[in-house]
């Protein structure tokens, strides 16, 4: 049991530190509309997770109340440690019978004031790219505007087997943030959930 926690803490700390190594060499930079990222629901592609990491290390630095769901196997053991690290917190979405009290509890969640809620919009199992109704659901429900998230690289490693094609940024790289605000969702965003999803797909 001692010799599993070590290797867990040891694998946390690999991963924050190459985090660190990205942060210190990259050429970081965040564009669009979107200057204030308090009191909303953060919208991105499973695929781009470990970036978010540092998007996420910025919103921290500026004292927003930021949650961010996350898996409840080992890689979001690893993903709750990097967050802990920075001083973020973790929603641990777990899987089958006990979905539905969590989804009742992430809807809670995201209605408390000046609170920030960071979710996968494929997440967590995919398919690539097509966004889930959770985010806009809980935009719909809390009365926040859904911001997206739009990552792209210069230099990269992409997991192509893996259903996201998860994407680890190179040292001394060029990366752009760039968010979209597509505003409170609306009732009939959400009837029309086939063509609205398209426009986020559009525009991330």
């Amino acid at each position: 049991m001692r010799l599993k926690l070590d290797r867990d803490r040891l694998l946390s700390n690999v991963y924050i530190s190459y985090l660190r190594l990205i942060w210190k060499t990259s050429d970081i930079e965040y564009e669009g509309e979107i200057k204030d990222f308090t009191n909303s629901i953060i919208g991105f592609w499973h695929g781009d997770s470990y970036v978010m990491n540092l998007a996420i290390n910025k919103l921290i630095s500026k004292d927003i109340d930021l949650k961010v769901v996350v898996t409840a196997d080992k890689r979001g053991d690893y993903i709750e440690n990097i967050l802990n690290y920075y001083g973020g917190k973790a929603l641990r979405m777990p899987d089958g019978i006990k979905m539905k009290g969590f989804l009742k509890d992430l809807k809670t969640e995201s209605k408390k004031e000046n609170g920030t809620l960071a979710i996968a919009l494929d997440g967590p199992l995919g398919p690539f790219h097509e966004p889930k109704k959770i985010a806009p659901l809980l935009s719909n429900e809390s009365g926040k505007e859904l911001i997206g998230f739009k990552i792209d690289y210069s230099n990269k490693i992409s997991l192509n087997k893996r259903w996201d094609k998860y994407s680890i940024p190179l040292p001394f790289t060029r990366i752009r943030i760039n968010t979209v605000n597509f505003g409170v969702v609306t009732k009939d965003d959400l009837r029309g959930y086939r063509e609205y999803s398209k426009e986020l797909k559009k525009f991330l």
